[in-house]
């Protein structure tokens, strides 16, 4: 007697004929495609993958960090502080490469920054 779906079954049958596996690849390609255009082209700076490429572990924790966030409103008080220094380190990374600044984002001055 044969199972449809036991671990010796044709792994076409198991992934709906390989649609499923061709649109998860399709998706994934989808997904880096846009993070690195949305990178160099509207932020004009490299994502921080590039500089430690241990980032991509993180990756997963932040994505469902924001999910979380979005539809729960989970420590929305906290994501305001770090969006707001996130975009501190945005202005100065582009006042130091001489790039046109961001509609209402200041810099605060700090001994970092002087």
């Amino acid at each position: 007697m044969t199972c449809q779906y036991c671990l010796d079954s044709d792994i076409q049958e198991q992934t709906f004929g390989g649609y499923f596996r061709r649109t998860m690849i399709a998706i994934h390609i989808f997904g880096w495609l846009t993070q690195f255009v949305g990178h160099f082209i509207y932020e004009q700076r490299a994502p921080a993958l590039m500089t430690n490429l241990m980032f991509i572990f993180m990756a997963p924790f932040f994505t469902g960090f924001e999910c979380l966030n979005y539809l729960t409103g989970y420590r929305q008080s906290d994501i305001n502080v770090y969006n707001e220094i996130i975009e501190q380190d945005i202005a100065a990374y582009r006042l130091k490469k001489g790039l046109n600044q961001r509609e209402g984002v200041k810099i605060e001055k700090s001994e970092k920054n002087q």
